[in-house]
């Protein structure tokens, strides 16, 4: 047994060398697979933090824009808010100009009368002056004519 043992012995080792081997083969690849692998993971941050960097300017570009959108906005709706109390405003003024118009075609039609009045008023008084002139009345007489005068005048 002792040539057997002699063998098994020496078979051993050679077996743990072709394992350690075989082993330390195993080891160098996985070892380089996973540096290929961090190798690939570093490129693929490196091109995440790239995009990433390019979205945040992106997005402060689109912050800017959204910003004076709303700077926009807020003068449209400043305008229309200014537009709506000026025309109110001409409503307003509108109201009145017709207003003074209607009053304004009331007081030519009433000067109108007036003018009619003086005028019917400067003719009786030309006629009393006429029948005054062309019969001697008494002062008393006169003075009542213009009396009765002055109360028709107010009823015309």
């Amino acid at each position: 047994m002792k040539v057997s043992e002699s063998l098994s012995g020496v078979v051993q080792p050679e077996k743990y060398e072709k394992q350690i081997t075989s082993l330390k083969h195993d080891l160098e690849f996985q070892i380089k697979k996973n540096e290929m692998q961090l190798s690939a993971l570093k490129e693929n941050l490196a091109t995440v933090r790239t995009e990433l960097r390019a979205a945040n300017v992106k997005l402060t570009e689109l912050e800017y824009k959204i910003n004076s959108c709303s700077c926009v906005i807020l003068s449209i709706l400043d305008t229309d808010a200014r537009l709506a109390v000026s025309q109110e405003e001409r409503r307003v003024f509108l109201d009145r100009s017709l207003a003074n118009e209607n009053e304004n075609e009331r007081l030519i039609a009433k000067n109108t009368q007036l003018i009619k009045k003086n005028s019917n008023s400067e003719a009786a008084l030309q006629e009393i002056a006429r029948e005054f002139q062309s019969q001697p009345l008494k002062f008393e007489d006169y003075l009542f004519s213009i009396q009765i005068f002055l109360l028709l005048n107010r009823f015309n």
